[in-house]
């Protein structure tokens, strides 16, 4: 499914706009900015686009697909390029949030509690001190 965006912008000059715009401004840091920019980069080549109609659910699908990496990583980079395509549509030049339904499911991971040994070790060694 395609959704129409009320521009034909570049994604790439919108991606610049977008950084410019937060420096001058001196909203978010360096890094943060930069690994936007750098993901914002990496969709636009994997996905083969330009414009920023171009853009479709199913492209997103697509490149979270194509990356070999935890779902927990696949997250923080989807939440990067939906900063982007937030501010896009803040900014007018997209008309529906159509991202919003794009998720990555992440396994809770639970760390196991200690052992009735490990506990007598921790309570020897503090008693010690």
């Amino acid at each position: 499914m395609v959704f129409k965006a009320i521009t034909t912008e570049r994604i790439d000059e919108l991606e610049e706009e977008n950084t410019t715009y937060k420096n001058v401004k001196g909203r978010g840091r360096v890094k943060d900015l930069d690994t936007q920019r750098f993901y914002v980069t990496h969709f636009r080549e994997s996905e083969s686009l330009t414009y920023i109609d171009e853009i479709s659910t199913d492209d997103l699908y697509n490149w979270l697909e194509k990356m070999y990496v935890s779902k927990q990583t696949q997250l923080t980079r989807l939440k990067s390029l939906k900063t982007f395509l937030s501010r896009c549509f803040d900014n007018g030049w997209i008309d529906t949030k159509f991202w919003k339904t794009v998720n990555v499911k992440v396994d809770k991971y639970v760390k196991e509690g200690a052992t009735g040994r490990e506990l007598s070790i921790l309570m020897s060694v503090e008693t010690q001190q």
